[in-house]
């Protein structure tokens, strides 16, 4: 159970990271 939360958490950091990354590029 905590497992599959620390993983969402992590998938969740990647995406946000991953959007931040676009709007960077997109400037």
């Amino acid at each position: 159970m905590e497992k599959k939360r620390y993983v969402q958490e992590e998938i969740t950091k990647r995406n946000s990271s991953s959007k931040l990354n676009e709007q960077a590029q997109a400037k």
